[in-house]
């Protein structure tokens, strides 16, 4: 058995289902191929990510709090409307207290403001340069067994899964295969669903694939 057939059955050489002859075959080519042996680590790494794979919940006590906090809110801003408009203020402190309260506000914006929007500059062009732009995206109704068929998919044209994590929105992947091989990985990469790739911006700055896998929304 070659290489490449070695790597398609690592998965159900691991979770036992192969018959007895063909996992004997896996196994003995594994304890004299260097080349598979890495594959088979990264497929087990790969596999504990998912095995600690939780869907986000919001803490029960979530709704109570930001509900309590919008009441403080409000219960200040009539404090200080009442304050500036007291019947027991002269007509010259309730000026005099706007005007200050106004002019705080324009100092504030004018020393504040720009820092900001210097920062969100910056943390944009940082992102546009480390991050994808359009990163291929790939609706599925199961998000785990997709996961795993890209792995398969990755090893078939001779790539390197890079890096996995959890998102928000499902799980993002990184990952490299020479630019000869996209087209055809490309083609596979329809069969595990809704495959959204755009001509440009599906790379990172050091040339590597990104991708994220999530649930088809709901209609």
């Amino acid at each position: 058995m070659k290489c490449k057939e070695i790597k398609n059955n690592l998965y159900d050489f691991i979770s036992n289902r192969l018959e007895e002859a063909t996992s004997k075959e896996v196994e003995e080519h594994l304890e004299q191929c260097n080349e598979c042996k890495p594959e088979l680590e990264k497929l087990k790494k790969t596999l504990s990510i998912l095995d600690h794979w939780d869907s986000p919940k919001l803490n029960e006590y979530f709704t109570n709090k930001v509900m309590s906090q919008i009441i403080d809110i409000r219960r200040k801003r009539v404090t200080i409307f009442k304050k500036l408009f007291r019947p027991s203020l002269i007509p010259l402190e309730a000026v005099a207290l706007v005007c200050i309260v106004f002019l705080g506000v324009l100092i504030f914006r004018g020393i504040f403001t720009p820092k900001v929007k210097e920062v969100s500059r910056e943390l944009k062009i940082q992102l546009e340069i480390t991050e994808a732009k359009n990163p291929i995206i790939i609706e599925t109704e199961n998000i785990e067994l997709t996961f795993i068929s890209m792995n398969k998919i990755i090893r078939t044209h001779n790539g390197d899964l890079i890096s996995s994590k959890k998102v928000e929105s499902g799980i993002k992947i990184i990952f490299y295969v020479k630019e000869e091989k996209e087209r055809e990985l490309f083609q596979d990469l329809k069969q595990l669903g809704r495959t959204q790739i755009k001509k440009k911006g599906y790379k990172d700055r050091n040339g590597n694939i990104v991708m994220i896998i999530k649930e088809i929304p709901d209609n």
